[in-house]
């Protein structure tokens, strides 16, 4: 009994609708300068965060969603053609989509529209 529950319940989250990639737009984020002081350097290191990030579009029951995602090692803007389908589910205020190699990647929505 136990086992069909929690079988029931991980295909319940496994599960995502099937929506379609409206847009796709990269970007660069910059953060704050760090300084860092590393023992035995005379002088410290100043380093400036930038991110390769993307915004991502997705249209799922007559909504679309846009999030903005961290690109990184095999999730790159690239991987996505716009009008592709996308396997894709909200919950709650994250948009949670699956990658091209299967993987899931999460992110809070920005931006929510009719379509």
């Amino acid at each position: 009994m136990k086992s069909v529950i929690v079988f029931l319940l991980l295909t319940g989250l496994a599960t995502g609708e099937t929506g379609k990639i409206v847009d796709v737009s990269p970007y660069t984020a910059h953060g704050t300068p760090q300084v860092s002081a590393i023992q035995g350097y005379p002088n410290p290191i100043v380093t400036q965060g930038t991110w390769e990030m993307f915004t991502l579009t997705v249209a799922l029951s007559g909504l679309a969603y846009s999030a903005n995602f961290r690109a990184k090692r095999g999730f790159h803007a690239t991987d996505f053609i716009v009008g592709d389908p996308i396997e894709a589910s909200v919950d709650g205020k994250n948009l949670i989509i699956t990658r091209p190699d299967g993987k899931t990647e999460k992110a809070k929505i920005t931006r929510k529209a009719r379509v």
